[in-house]
C-alpha cells in the first residue's frame, strides 16, 4: 500500500481564497479537507492590496479570539502560484514580500484534539491600511457561507466596516 501524497501540501484558507470560484482558479489541484479554526487570532485588515485597492486579510495573534477558515491538500506547484498570487516570496528580505507563508497548528471541526499542521499567509502590515471594500466583505462572507463556517463567525464577518 503507498503511504500519502508528499507532493500534497495542506493550506488553510481565511480571507479571499475561500471564495472556491477565485481559488479554484489559483489551485486547480485543491481538496476539500475541513473547515478549521486557527485559535488565539483575530481576522484584521493590515495591508492594501496592490490589485483591489482596499484592506485585505491578515491574522493577529489575540489570545481568546478565533479566525476560522478552509483546509485544503494542494500540489507543490498550486502552492507555489498561490505564493505569487498573495505577493509571497520565500527566501526574500521580509520588506519584498507582501504576504509570508508560515506553518501553524489549527483545529479541525474546530475541536483542539483534532489538530491539523497547515501553511497559511500572514501580511506584511503597512502602516494605516484601508478597509475593505463592500465588494472583497462580500467574497469573504460568501465564502465562509459556501463552507458552512459557524453562524457566530458568520456573523462577526457581517459586521466588517467597509470604506
Amino acid at each position: 500500500m503507498l503511504g500519502p501524497d508528499t507532493s500534497l501540501m495542506r493550506y488553510f484558507a481565511y480571507g479571499s481564497n475561500m471564495d472556491p470560484a477565485q481559488f479554484g482558479c489559483r489551485c486547480p489541484s485543491a481538496r476539500f479537507v475541513a473547515v478549521a479554526k486557527l485559535p488565539n487570532h483575530r481576522l484584521a485588515f493590515t495591508r492594501r492590496a496592490r490589485d483591489r485597492g482596499c484592506g485585505t486579510c491578515d491574522g493577529i495573534p489575540e489570545p481568546g479570539r478565533d479566525i476560522w477558515g478552509v483546509v485544503f491538500d494542494i500540489s507543490a506547484e498550486d502552492m507555489s502560484r498561490l505564493d505569487e498570487s498573495e505577493g509571497c516570496h520565500p527566501g526574500r528580505p521580509l520588506n519584498d514580500n507582501a504576504y509570508v507563508r508560515e506553518q501553524r497548528e489549527v483545529c479541525r471541526d474546530g475541536d483542539a484534539d483534532k489538530p491539523l499542521r497547515v501553511w497559511l499567509y500572514f501580511a506584511n502590515r503597512q502602516p494605516n491600511p484601508p478597509l475593505p471594500n463592500a465588494a472583497y466583505k462580500r467574497q469573504l462572507v460568501e465564502g465562509a457561507k459556501v463552507w458552512g463556517l459557524p453562524k457566530p463567525y458568520l456573523e462577526e464577518l457581517g459586521r466588517i466596516k467597509v470604506a
